[in-house]
C-alpha cells in the first residue's frame, strides 16, 4: 500500500494524474510514448527471436517462398530441398534458384549429422616421412580436410605432395569441420602442439561428441 502512496505522488507531483486521481492530458501523452516504446522493444526482441530460429541453407534446385523444404548436411554445408527425402523440413522464406541462398524458418526435427574425427599428426621434425603414407591414407578416405598449423607442418607437406586446405585457425577449423560431419587431419610439429594442446583440449571439452585421434611420428 506504501509503495502505490508512494508512486502515487510521484505521478501527481509530474502532473500525471489530477486531484481526483484521473489521467491528464500530459499523463495520456506520457502513457502513450510508454507504450510505443514497449511495442518497439517487443517488436524488436521477436525480430531477433525471428532471425535465431532461421536457418540458412542452399537450395537443390529451384525453391520457392513458401515452400516445404527438406532439409540435411551434405559436405559440411546444410541444403534444402522442396522434394528431398530428408525428415528434417522447415519453411522457405524467399524464393532461390540451384545453388542460392534460402533463409529457412519453421524448423520441424532433427538435422542429422554424422559427427567427424580430427586426426592429429605430431611431426617430430622433418624426418617424420615415415608417417607421410598413413597422412596419405587418412586424406583420402572420405570427406577429409587437410591442415597445417605452422611453419614446420607447411614446409613438410610441400616436400611430400600434402595437400593444405586449411593453414590458420587449426584446431577450431578442425572441430568446426568435425561438428558439420566433415573430417579433419591436422600436421603440427611437436614444439608448436605443446604451445596449443591447451587451445585442443578446450575444444574437446566443448564438442566432447567429437572423436579426436592423435599420434606420434
Amino acid at each position: 500500500m506504501q509503495g502505490v502512496q508512494y508512486h502515487t505522488k510521484i505521478l501527481r507531483k509530474k502532473g500525471y494524474i489530477d486531484d481526483e486521481y484521473s489521467l491528464t492530458k500530459e499523463g495520456f501523452h506520457f502513457l502513450e510514448s510508454g507504450l510505443l516504446s514497449l511495442k518497439d522493444f517487443v517488436t524488436n526482441s521477436l525480430s531477433k527471436i525471428d532471425d535465431l530460429t532461421t536457418w540458412e541453407a542452399i537450395s537443390s534446385g529451384p525453391v520457392k517462398e513458401g515452400d516445404t523444404v527438406h532439409l540435411g548436411m551434405h559436405d559440411g554445408y546444410l541444403y534444402c530441398s522442396p522434394t528431398g527425402n530428408e525428415p528434417t523440413t522447415g519453411v522457405a522464406r524467399n524464393s532461390a534458384n540451384d545453388g542460392e541462398i534460402v533463409l529457412v524458418s519453421n524448423l520441424s526435427g532433427l538435422i542429422s549429422v554424422k559427427i567427424g574425427t580430427v586426426h592429429v599428426f605430431v611431426l617430430s621434425g622433418m624426418n617424420a616421412a615415415d608417417g607421410v603414407v598413413e597422412i596419405k591414407e587418412t586424406l583420402v578416405q572420405g570427406n577429409v580436410i587437410s591442415i597445417t598449423a605452422g611453419e614446420l607442418s607447411h614446409t613438410f607437406a610441400n616436400k611430400f605432395g600434402l595437400r593444405e586446405d586449411v593453414r590458420y585457425g587449426s584446431f577450431h577449423a578442425a572441430f568446426d569441420a568435425a561438428t558439420r560431419g566433415v573430417d579433419a587431419v591436422i600436421l603440427i610439429s611437436e614444439r608448436r602442439f605443446h604451445y596449443d594442446v591447451s587451445e585442443m583440449l578446450q575444444l574437446q571439452s566443448k564438442f566432447p561428441e567429437v572423436n579426436l585421434k592423435i599420434k606420434y611420428l
